[in-house]
């Protein structure tokens, strides 16, 4: 996902879906603090990535957040995500 043009940083991770089992999902922050098109992620992942492997959500953050450590906070993402 950090290959994309302006994406600055990102985390992908999958929740559990109850038709797919698990969908995967992105969530990411840039560097111009604007969203990304959907179709340019699908874009962009379709040419790296086998279709099962392609995030089925993408989530912006103007800045991701961190644990008081300054790491990604992970539980948080997922758990903003899952709603």
């Amino acid at each position: 996902v950090t290959t994309i043009e302006d994406v600055r940083q990102a985390v992908v991770f999958g929740l559990p879906d109850p038709s797919l089992g698990q969908k995967v999902v992105a969530a990411y922050e840039t560097h111009s603090g604007e969203a990304v098109s959907p179709a340019v992620f699908a874009k962009a992942m379709a040419e790296k990535l086998p279709s099962f492997a392609i995030p089925r959500a993408y989530r912006f953050y103007p800045s991701l957040p961190v644990t008081a450590n300054g790491k990604l906070d992970g539980t948080r993402v997922r758990t903003e995500c899952a709603d």
